[in-house]
Protein backbone atom coordinates (compact mmCIF):
# COMPACT_ATOMS: atom_id res chain seq x y z
CA UNK A 1 0.00 0.00 0.00
CA UNK A 2 2.80 2.67 0.76
CA UNK A 3 4.36 1.94 -2.48
CA UNK A 4 1.02 3.14 -4.51
CA UNK A 5 1.18 5.84 -1.81
CA UNK A 6 4.86 6.81 -3.01
CA UNK A 7 4.00 6.03 -6.52
CA UNK A 8 0.87 8.87 -6.63
CA UNK A 9 2.57 11.21 -4.85
CA UNK A 10 5.43 11.26 -6.51
CA UNK A 11 3.47 11.78 -9.86
CA UNK A 12 1.67 14.68 -8.64
CA UNK A 13 4.81 16.35 -7.41
CA UNK A 14 6.21 16.08 -10.93
CA UNK A 15 3.17 17.58 -12.22
CA UNK A 16 2.99 20.55 -9.35
CA UNK A 17 6.58 20.85 -8.67
CA UNK A 18 5.64 23.99 -6.57
CA UNK A 19 2.78 23.50 -4.69
CA UNK A 20 3.66 23.37 -0.75
CA UNK A 21 1.04 21.36 0.19
CA UNK A 22 2.26 18.53 -1.71
CA UNK A 23 5.83 18.48 -0.03
CA UNK A 24 4.45 18.57 2.95
CA UNK A 25 2.31 15.40 2.15
CA UNK A 26 5.94 14.08 0.67
CA UNK A 27 7.52 15.04 3.76
CA UNK A 28 5.40 13.23 6.39
CA UNK A 29 4.68 10.06 4.03
CA UNK A 30 8.62 9.55 3.80
CA UNK A 31 8.88 10.59 7.56
CA UNK A 32 6.46 7.73 8.46
CA UNK A 33 8.18 5.12 6.81
CA UNK A 34 11.35 5.82 8.24
CA UNK A 35 12.59 7.43 5.05
CA UNK A 36 12.68 11.13 6.02
CA UNK A 37 16.68 11.80 4.71
CA UNK A 38 15.35 11.36 1.02
CA UNK A 39 12.43 13.90 1.52
CA UNK A 40 14.31 16.76 -0.04
CA UNK A 41 15.89 15.00 -3.12
CA UNK A 42 14.66 15.85 -6.32
CA UNK A 43 12.81 13.58 -7.98
CA UNK A 44 13.28 12.57 -11.53
CA UNK A 45 10.31 11.23 -13.42
CA UNK A 46 9.59 7.93 -14.58
CA UNK A 47 11.89 5.57 -14.60
CA UNK A 48 11.72 2.46 -17.39
CA UNK A 49 13.54 -1.05 -16.63
CA UNK A 50 14.89 -2.78 -19.56
CA UNK A 51 13.69 -6.19 -19.36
Amino acid sequence: MWYSALTELAKLRLAEPKKATLDNEWASLLRNLDLENLSQKPLVGEVKIKQ
